[in-house]
């Protein structure tokens, strides 16, 4: 009997020690698993962390922001790939505020189809769904803290005519809008009729933009003056902005047909717009 129980209490012992073992086994795995986590992850989402390097790439998502440490003199790409078609927005921002440098947009090859833009104006660009792009940043200065940076896509749906005699009906009251791709050459027309003469009527335009988006309007095939300037209307980088609307109003708008035509401003400007008239 005393030996019966003497072998259980050593089963009994032999079970709960081959328990701690594995206890600890799997803890040291738990933990083992819990470093590389933390070793990949930060890794993937502090990049750039050690400067030295010109020209380093990383891939980057839309809306999911990206830390990283930057030197002066080095050149620093984003890699995106757009999944709408509309725009490109860059946000940065570190512990003290702006983040102090410029951005160019880039083709698939790494070629400027942007001029550099101030990071602090949140540079803007059309573009496309399904293509590649890289964000090229050229920091101003040496940072000794992380800087956060954003990249924000957003839909567009567009309709609008190719050339003049294919303007796009503007409804009363309706906005339409548009995009300005990076790279491409097409200029965007819209028409809206006026039924009699008015000085209530205007448009309002707003959008944003890496330089400059001109707007245009003509009466049948004469350039119409408004408060005395001559157009074209120019968005700019510093100016545009989704808060920021412009409005066209004058004395002259007469009973007839008016035509709108949206373009870039430079070879190397894009970004979105909106029009509404009223």
């Amino acid at each position: 009997m005393a030996g019966d129980l003497a072998l259980a209490s050593y089963h009994d012992l032999k079970g709960k020690m081959i328990m701690q073992v594995n206890m600890k086994k799997g803890t040291n795995i738990l933990l083992s698993a819990l470093l590389i986590f933390t070793l990949v992850f930060t890794s993937s989402s502090v990049v750039f962390a050690e400067s030295g390097q010109s020209g380093r790439t990383q891939t980057v998502y839309n809306n999911k922001p990206i830390s990283i440490e930057l030197d002066k003199g080095q050149d620093y790409y984003f890699k995106f790939r757009a999944v709408k078609n509309g725009y490109l927005k860059l946000e940065s921002y570190n512990y003290y505020g702006y983040t102090y440098g410029n951005a160019t947009l880039c083709n698939s090859k790494k070629k400027a189809i942007s001029s550099p833009t101030n990071l602090q104006y949140s540079p803007t660009f059309g573009v496309k769904k399904g293509k590649t792009y890289y964000i090229k940043v050229v920091p101003a200065e040496n940072h000794d803290v992380a800087h956060t940076f954003t990249v924000i896509n957003k839909a567009i749906r567009e309709k609008s005519g190719k050339k003049k005699s294919k303007a796009v009906l503007l409804k009363k009251n309706k906005q339409k809008q548009g995009t300005i791709v990076a790279g491409e050459k097409r200029t965007d027309w819209y028409r809206f009729r006026v039924t009699k003469k008015s000085k209530k009527h205007e448009l309002a335009i707003k959008g944003a933009t890496n330089n400059k988006i001109k707007v245009v309007i003509y009466r049948g095939n004469k350039r119409m003056r408004f408060a005395g300037e001559r157009q074209p209307l120019v968005l700019n980088a510093i100016r545009s902005n989704s808060s920021n609307t412009t409005f066209i109003t004058g004395d002259n708008w007469k009973k007839g047909t008016y035509y709108v035509k949206v373009y870039r401003g430079t070879s190397k400007s894009s970004g979105w717009y909106s029009l509404k008239w009223r």
